[in-house]
């Protein structure tokens, strides 16, 4: 009996939290007295958790959206600022959460760009192609938007 093919596959990219912002800054700060901030300050934190703090409901939903509906968990990515493409998992702490907030997410901010390109193209190497990314976010942006359909 022939093999059925298999399905295609499906990737998710998340687009990232505002890492220079209010709430950022009270996660990076070495003062603060609660629980997350001082794990954060220790022992880090898996960026997605990082993220759902800094941006709240918002984020919380598209990482619950993408970790319930990609084919495969690690085919979910959350867009970085400075470094391409990290798995929800990936422990950050107050190093990275700087170096995120210190970059503009410009179309012509080759900062940016260039990880950005590399970790999309890998990506999508991984999907195949009769695969899709989704991307959770900012679809009219073409910061994101037109790297996404070059490659």
């Amino acid at each position: 009996m022939p093999r059925s093919p298999a399905p295609p596959r499906r990737a998710f990219l998340l687009s990232p939290a505002h890492a220079a912002g209010v709430r950022s800054q009270l996660l990076a700060n070495p003062r603060a007295t609660f629980a997350l901030a001082q794990r954060f300050q220790t022992d880090g934190l898996p960026l997605a958790d990082a993220f759902t703090f800094m941006s709240g409901l918002y984020f919380r939903g598209k990482i619950a959206y993408a970790r319930r509906f990609a084919s495969d968990p690690s085919l979910v990515r959350i867009i970085t600022a400075n470094a391409a493409l990290w798995a929800p998992e990936r422990v950050i702490g107050p190093p990275e959460m700087r170096g995120f907030g210190q970059i503009d997410f410009a179309a012509d901010n080759q900062v940016f760009q260039q990880p950005f390109r590399r970790g999309l193209a890998a990506l999508a190497r991984r999907v195949g192609p009769h695969g899709s990314v989704v991307l959770l976010g900012s679809v009219a942006t073409p910061k994101y938007r037109d790297v996404m359909v070059e490659i």
